[in-house]
């Protein structure tokens, strides 16, 4: 394997299979096979491997892993998580097994339940990368930076030279705007001399922070030259010429480099922006149509479409943009979100309901989902069996770190009459994010339901202070002071 000679790989296991070995280890040889085929895209020749395996020992961990992990590559996340709780049961530490167990979460819209695998990957084992860049990532989408540096701190003591570590490291060292600290970083990265693409755009990525942007474009052209597909590069470089106010400079870049790659379809989403920061809609709308006549399953031309006609103020094409990239990739579950959050808006709250239940269907662990269905069960559908639904779909909210998923489940209690275990759901969401007027309606409402008028009243004042002017909720604070 360390030669890279495959097929000889292959003729020693063939040779354990067939010959005169113990079960244990003819099995283990078949699973190692398994794996192998797998990765070389030979999926069913995999998969008949380890169910022969699973045929006398269907507790074999080796070959419950490989399958597994077939059924990740064929979206059959119920099954790949069947599997790894019968590992997971038989070897509650099984770092692998916790791994993919994360990773099929993440990709049914499960972040919160991934999350809590992933930590419980680092207790094991805190230098495991597999999981420690994922919960840093979690940590910086919510600004905790002091807690994602200490994960970073213990997984680089056991990975010094981890070049995904200290790029994260550099990046965090970037926002805080240590500029020696993060030049230190790249300098050892670029001495790894693994990937030196990444090292120009990190580098460009500093130079921007320190406000030379010039600089910084060029640093993202070799990242580019180096790597086509390093999207972020493509980002960094475009708000450089934005900012340097050179759109027409950025417009020309972006063509000559969509001539030499002309399967990068990022290049016209960025370039799609550009127009659109422009307030030229047509060309964006133009830039886009070109992308998907080249490929009509491209996902994110349907996204960028709607988004480009939602800033221009025309929700109905908007919706026609999602509802046509529907027609090309029916069991999409990211455009059945997005177009059902777009019937929402425009108050079509069946048909939002309709497709939210068809992603559920598909994935019943996706938290965003979950959440905009049970708001409509709550508020839109409301009756004692679709209030009762929603606090079934959303109690494992009840620990999550996302407060909007709390309220979530606190105003499905309240709705439930159960506005007592709900309070102090409510008091910890507002702790999480105190600018969010729905949070103190949502327990303002369930105050008043306590009995507790004073406090009641309250909260609704300061939602009512921070409601925008414009915000529908303002009609329902009103109403709730008034029940008074």
């Amino acid at each position: 394997m360390a030669a890279g000679k495959q097929s000889e790989v292959m003729g020693e296991l063939d040779g354990i299979i067939a010959g005169n070995y113990e079960r244990q280890d003819t099995s283990r040889a078949k699973a190692f096979k398994a794996e192998l085929l797998l990765g070389d895209g030979e999926r069913e020749a995999a998969l008949a491997l380890v169910n022969d395996i699973l045929k006398t020992d269907n507790n074999f961990e080796q070959a419950l892993l490989v399958r597994a992990h077939y059924h990740i590559l064929a979206d059959d996340i119920d099954s790949a998580v069947s599997d790894l709780r019968v590992v997971l049961r038989n070897n509650s530490e099984s770092e692998q097994a916790l791994v993919m167990l994360a990773n099929a979460y993440l990709s049914s819209g499960s972040s919160q339940l991934a999350d809590d695998i992933f930590r419980k990957v680092l207790d094991i084992n805190p230098g495991n990368v597999h999981a420690a860049v994922p919960v840093i990532q979690s940590l910086l989408e919510k600004k905790d930076i002091d807690r994602s540096e200490r994960v970073l701190e213990a997984a680089l003591s056991r990975s010094p030279d981890n070049d995904i570590l200290l790029s994260i490291l550099a990046q965090i060292k970037v926002s805080k705007k240590d500029f020696e600290g993060g030049k230190k970083i790249i300098s050892q990265i670029v001495a790894n001399g693994k990937n030196p693409s990444f090292s120009h755009y990190l580098a460009g990525r500093t130079l921007q922070a320190e406000g030379d942007c010039r600089g910084a474009i060029e640093q993202y052209k070799q990242a580019l030259t180096q790597n086509p597909e390093l999207s972020r590069a493509l980002e960094g470089l475009s708000l450089c010429f934005v900012e340097l106010k050179r759109g027409s400079d950025l417009a020309t870049y972006l063509r000559e480099f969509r001539a030499s790659n002309p399967k990068n379809m990022m290049a016209l989403s960025v370039l799609a922006s550009v127009y659109e920061r422009q307030g030229n809609t047509d060309a964006a709308v133009a830039t886009l149509e070109e992308g998907l006549a080249q490929d009509a399953t491209w996902v994110q031309g349907y996204t960028a479409l709607a988004s480009t006609y939602r800033a221009a103020k025309d929700p109905t094409s908007a919706i026609q943009s999602l509802e046509r990239g529907l027609v090309a990739l029916p069991e999409s579950p990211l455009l059945k979100t997005l177009l059902a959050s777009s019937y929402e808006r425009s108050g079509d709250k069946t048909k939002a309901m309709q497709l939210y239940e068809e992603v559920l269907a598909v994935n019943p662990n996706h938290e965003g989902v979950i959440k905009n269905l049970a708001s409509l069960l709550t508020d839109d559908f409301s009756s004692p069996e679709n209030i009762k639904r929603a606090v079934k779909l959303t109690e494992h909210f009840a620990s999550s770190s996302h407060p909007y998923f709390i309220d979530s489940y606190a105003w499905a209690l309240i709705k439930s009459g159960n506005p007592a275990a709900a309070d102090p759901l409510l008091a910890r969401a507002i702790q999480m994010e105190p600018s969010t007027p729905i949070f103190y309606y949502h327990r303002g409402v369930g105050l008043r339901d306590i009995g507790k008028q004073a406090e009641a009243e309250k909260m609704l004042l300061i939602a009512k202070e921070k409601a925008k002017k414009s915000d529908p909720l303002l009609q329902r604070i009103n109403d709730a002071l008034n029940s008074f």
